[in-house]
């Protein structure tokens, strides 16, 4: 036995789906006390269920043959993160796979090195050879990708320090590489009103009710795919994104960030909206011999499923080809959302309330180059807008914001008669 663990231990639930529990250890090799930290999936929140899981974690630990400090490479450390992120229960299977391909990379360069020898230097010579090719992919890394590289090195070895393998972070003192890549792109005021004008044109349906759904309430792909009937409240005029619909999975999960959000729409997206719904209805019983219900998926597959995210993009490519928009993706709708509420003069908070992002600062560092690329288009926008609402009126008085708790506005459709 290398461990004897001392006392109880103490833990916590993290999430709906996970323990995490830390206990003082006495390493029996070398006299010396540390602590360690581990993780379990559970079932329920229950007392009964944290004594359980003190008790299981404790044997593993004593059981255990977990890599003394000393000898430890930056590889096994690597690998013992990898696997407490997936027992968390609370990490997609997405951000794991993101986050193997970044801990492939440091380990290209790092590794066989013991933890307790690298140093800030080893951090900034891992980074330039990153720089030159020397990556997984045999490609040189862009500055936004050894960023995140970085970040991800950051994450481990700072958990290093906590649970007392090393005392200090190498990472500490190397200055963060910047994002080269190109800005989020959006579309222009034109070609919004030309996608509102091919609305009214061309029958809404599966899946281009998709396609609203991003550039005028802001969904991410998941979440349109996981959005049903029951999540649109046609009387308020909200929208509930409760989910998200996992590519990975095949399955509903969490939104992004994992918290669920409401956001008032425009009227215009609304009525779209209860257009669909009447013509599924009848397409779904003509066809399928299926009765459309509260969890039917609005963005529905042929099936009547719910539609893979991917075949959504893809749908999103053949249609913004046929109509001159082939350079913008389908997330670039929702960039696009972003800019309509700022030019509509949009209370940030409400902004970030709708986007879903979990901090103001995201939404400001990503689309905050709408003020820089945009300030003259955006002025011209504006100016339009108002004289399109008669003289006399103010902006504030002619763009009602999409603003949680409120009312819902119809700014769109006013963008649509000024532009």
């Amino acid at each position: 036995m290398a461990y004897v663990v001392i006392g109880e231990g103490t833990g916590e639930f993290r999430g709906k789906s996970s323990f995490r529990g830390e206990f003082v250890v006495l390493d029996t090799k070398t006299g010396e006390t540390i602590k360690i930290r581990e993780t379990m999936k559970v079932s329920s929140r229950t007392k009964a269920e944290k004594k359980r899981c003190l008790r299981e974690l404790r044997e593993k630990i004593e059981n255990s043959t977990r890599y003394d400090a000393r000898s430890m490479t930056v590889r096994q450390l690597c690998d013992e993160w990898m696997g407490y992120r997936a027992q968390d229960g609370e990490v997609a299977v997405g951000t794991l796979r993101k986050d193997k391909s970044l801990v492939d990379n440091i380990c290209l360069h790092l590794g066989a090195m013991h933890v307790t020898e690298v140093r800030p230097y080893d951090i900034k010579d891992m980074l330039s050879k990153l720089a030159a090719g020397e990556t997984v992919s045999g490609r040189p890394a862009s500055g936004t990708r050894r960023a995140d590289i970085f970040v991800k090195a950051n994450q481990v070895f700072e958990d290093a320090v906590i649970n007392d393998i090393i005392a200090k972070n190498p990472c500490r003192g190397v200055k963060r590489p910047k994002n080269d890549t190109q800005e989020r792109s959006f579309l222009s005021f034109e070609q919004v009103r030309l996608m509102l004008v091919l609305a009214e044109a061309l029958p809404v349906g599966t899946p281009s009710i998709g396609f609203y759904l991003a550039l005028l309430a802001g969904l991410r792909r998941g979440e349109i795919c996981a959005l049903r009937w029951k999540n649109v409240d046609f009387d308020k005029g909200i929208i509930h994104v409760e989910n998200s619909y996992s590519s990975d999975t095949l399955s509903l999960e969490k939104p992004k960030g994992g918290r669920e959000r409401r956001l008032f729409a425009p009227s215009f997206l609304m009525a779209m909206l209860k257009e669909w719904k009447e013509r599924q209805a009848r397409i779904l019983r003509l066809t399928l011999g299926i009765e459309q219900g509260p969890d039917t998926p609005v963005v529905s597959s042929q099936k009547g499923g719910f539609m893979h995210p991917d075949n959504l993009r893809r749908s999103w490519g053949r249609f913004a080809a046929r109509h001159g928009m082939g350079a913008y993706t389908l997330h670039e709708l929702r960039h696009t959302y972003a800019t309509i509420l700022f030019a509509l003069n949009a209370d940030l908070k409400a902004v970030q309330n709708n986007m879903g992002h979990l901090r103001m600062a995201t939404t400001m560092e990503i689309y905050v180059h709408y003020v820089e690329a945009k300030g003259e288009e955006a002025a011209g926008a504006l100016d339009a807008l108002a004289k399109g609402l008669g003289s006399g009126s103010s902006f504030g008085e002619a763009a009602p914001t999409v603003l949680p708790g409120g009312s819902p506005g119809d700014g769109i459709a006013l963008l649509k008669k000024a532009v």
